[in-house]
């Protein structure tokens, strides 16, 4: 964040790319302290895929398994994606 300004005129200048990385970076920290985890629900071969909005799916054996993100109080939420052939 920087506080540029022209004579009486300050105004606060935000980083949008940075904010949207710290995001993502925020995610995906979570989710790599939390592997040990991870690999009991899912198996060790998964996959992250995170996005600038502070979201990721993790994805194994090509489906995807859950969803995460990061709320405000900073804690990781996962939310279970059904499997598309189980129970209803």
């Amino acid at each position: 964040m920087t506080f540029p300004g022209l004579g009486h005129q300050d105004w606060v200048e935000l980083d949008l790319d940075a904010f949207d990385m710290d995001r993502y970076a925020g995610v995906v920290d979570h989710l790599e302290r939390v592997a040990p985890t991870i690999v009991e629900l899912v198996g060790p071969h998964y996959e992250i895929s995170a996005s600038a909005d502070g979201t990721a799916t993790v994805i194994s054996g090509e489906r995807p398994r859950f969803n995460a993100e990061v709320n405000a109080d900073g804690r990781l939420v996962i939310t279970v994606i059904p499997d598309s052939e189980g129970p209803l």
